[in-house]
């Protein structure tokens, strides 16, 4: 009864949606809601969540809308403002070649971690099995030297630019998809182990990159989704035993789809419902804190009481401290979270402000075709990383990861003096 009731919401609530029409930015939205039913949604429809629950992730969802709709608007002027004002300077970035210095750098930034400190290069030939224990383990345990962390930073910063560079291949999809993902390798190779998560958004970026910018791909894209679909699911089964050095051995596709259902769409259920049940709360000054000193620099943050949402989440759930052994950060989804963060009364207040923030971010990157590959990578954040990691995972790339990319969107409305230099 009340998974059918979830269906038919979840039915309206999409074709709701579409009669929006071909509004700009409105692929945010769709994809996010879907994320959200199957990262959230799904299992309020289980025996054990209360009937409370559904009603809340009905009013989140609906919260979630009405709260883009008003920002994507709000913010059209402004982003047509900036088609025009831009169009120059992307043609220049096209016209001149720099695109492909970007990538070059991109890509060179990820060769400069396997050259120091330890010159690794040739495991590119000879990659290591993959091994979450090691991985998870040097995350916490080995810190990372000034060189790789001013790597890291400018990965972080050159990231939106890389997918600025896509639209630029768009007639050769086969070379996008490698450009796309060989950075993945990369990191294998000098992490010994990559998420599935990162294989996964890499594929949806590249699936939003293809039916936005070649149109003519939308059949294919369907087909080749709909064949690789239930061969994804037993690819990425496998993965989670051999990264925990086990062997696969055989695996049914429905097995490999029950599989990633109860680890990746039944969060709600292991940590939401005892995180909610808990009846705690972040500090608010402590989590406004955090979120108006996002784009200020770690060292300079020292001394702030800052909230870690996820590590405060964790402790609640798993009922130890981030310094005992064997802690490790559970996921919650969005709901919990929200509950976590404004409470039972509250909670559709995290709706909102992220509603917003997804309108504007949409609103000034869905216009201009230019900045589709951009474009691709935010839908991915908000349909996959926001559902499945939370507020804390997400903003950091939308606002730490973007500040040179905002600079430069936005340079020739601020210093109009100066719109006849192309930078």
């Amino acid at each position: 009864m009340k998974f059918g009731a979830l269906l038919v919401f979840q039915a309206a609530f999409l074709g709701w949606l579409g009669l929006w029409g071909k509004r700009p930015g409105l692929l945010t939205l769709f994809a996010f809601s879907i994320g959200f039913f199957l990262y959230s949604g799904l299992a309020t429809s289980a025996d054990i969540v209360p009937p409370s629950l559904m009603v809340a992730y009905t009013i989140f969802a609906l919260a979630t809308a009405a709260s883009f709709a008003l920002a994507n608007t709000a913010f059209s002027p402004v982003a047509y403002k900036l088609v025009g004002k831009n169009a120059s300077r992307l043609e220049y970035f096209e016209r001149s070649g720099l695109w492909k210095f970007v990538i070059g750098a991109y890509f060179a930034l990820h060769f400069a971690n396997l050259l120091y400190p330890n010159f690794r290069i040739l495991e590119l030939f000879d990659p290591p099995s993959p091994d979450i224990r090691s991985w998870f383990v040097g995350r916490f345990e080995l810190e990372k030297e000034f060189f790789t962390r001013v790597v890291d930073y400018m990965l972080v910063l050159l990231t939106p630019f890389f997918y600025m560079t896509l639209y630029f291949l768009r007639r050769n999809l086969a070379v996008v998809i490698i450009v796309l993902f060989s950075p993945l390798y990369l990191e294998y190779v000098d992490d010994g182990y990559i998420g599935r998560g990162r294989i996964f958004f890499a594929v949806v970026v590249i699936s939003v990159f293809v039916w936005a910018a070649r149109p003519d791909r939308r059949r294919a894209l369907l087909l080749a989704g709909s064949l690789l679909l239930p061969w994804f699911f037993v690819a990425f089964s496998v993965y989670a035993s051999l990264r925990l050095g086990l062997s696969a051995g055989d695996v049914s596709i429905i097995d490999s789809m029950r599989h990633v259902f109860d680890t990746e769409f039944s969060f709600l259920l292991g940590a939401g419902l005892p995180l909610i049940n808990s009846g705690r709360t972040t500090d608010l000054g402590s989590y406004f804190t955090w979120l108006v000193s996002l784009p200020v620099p770690a060292f300079l943050k020292s001394g702030l009481d800052l909230s870690l949402i996820n590590y405060e989440i964790s402790e609640i759930v798993l009922g130890s401290s981030v310094s005992d052994y064997g802690f490790y950060v559970v996921l919650s989804g969005l709901l919990a979270e929200s509950f976590y963060i404004y409470g039972g009364h509250y909670f559709w207040l995290h709706a909102l402000m992220l509603g917003f923030a997804m309108g504007v971010l949409s609103a000034l990157i869905s216009r201009d075709n230019k900045l589709v590959g951009v474009y691709a990578y935010v839908v991915a954040v908000f349909f996959f990383t926001l559902n499945r990691g939370g507020v804390a995972s997400t903003l950091p790339l939308v606002v730490n990861g973007f500040l040179m990319f905002y600079l430069y969107l936005f340079w020739p409305l601020f210093f109009s003096s100066r719109r006849n230099k192309v930078l």
